[in-house]
């Protein structure tokens, strides 16, 4: 498990670039060893650094002829969000089957059966981070979160990380993944403040906790 959280952590700063990457705090040098330590292909690291989406055609013959293209955008949701797919392979393939318009659709909306989903959303309003009702607050940017007026984005992260992981934990029932959890979720954070939105946010943290119910 904890090498699962590694793995989806390198393969979310990457896909960002090493400007994000630095203001995290993380060196370039330092994902490129974890990466390695992961399972990450050189090739594959280098192109997600840079943001550049590259062909699987391998992926193809393995896709379910049967499904609906709406099963097939969930599946490709599922498989980004369980860390079995990058970034750029999950663009690929909506691109490839022609569902960006799903995805765009899909995107910026909380899901009401998924337990991350919800608690995310109530911790957010909890915290004070969030006003809107889960039908459209899945779309709200990370980066107007009231905490960055505090100042540093890396101290208001951690501190906004530690109220969220003491509702889930303390309050909610959820368990840590990984004794990195607190760690992975502060890093996300100050990753998610740029251009992210709600349900990106909710996406990666439902890899850090197991929720009561899950």
């Amino acid at each position: 498990m904890e090498k699962h959280l590694g793995k989806t952590l390198v393969a979310v700063l990457l896909l960002f670039g090493s400007q994000q990457a630095s203001a995290s705090g993380m060196a370039h040098e330092e994902l490129t060893g974890l990466a390695a330590n992961a399972g990450i292909p050189a090739l594959d690291m280098e192109a997600l650094a840079n943001g550049t989406p590259i062909p699987y055609p391998e992926l193809t013959p393995a896709e379910p002829q049967h499904l609906t293209s709406k099963q097939m955008a969930a599946r490709y949701k599922n498989l980004l969000a369980e860390g079995k797919i990058s970034r750029a392979e999950y663009d690929w393939l909506m691109g490839v089957n022609k569902l960006d318009d799903m995805k765009r659709g899909q995107e910026d909306t909380l899901d009401i059966n998924n337990r991350a989903h919800k608690t995310v959303w109530t911790t957010l309003l909890i915290t004070e981070q969030l006003s809107a009702v889960f039908p459209i607050a899945g779309g709200v940017k990370v980066a107007d979160f009231p905490i960055w007026r505090e100042g540093s984005q890396d101290i208001a992260a951690a501190q906004l990380a530690e109220r969220m992981d003491s509702i889930f934990v303390e309050i909610r029932g959820a368990k840590r993944n990984s004794p990195e959890s607190l760690e992975y979720l502060a890093k996300i954070l100050v990753i998610a403040r740029d251009g992210m939105d709600v349900v990106w946010l909710a996406d990666m943290i439902d890899h850090l906790y197991t929720f009561w119910g899950e």
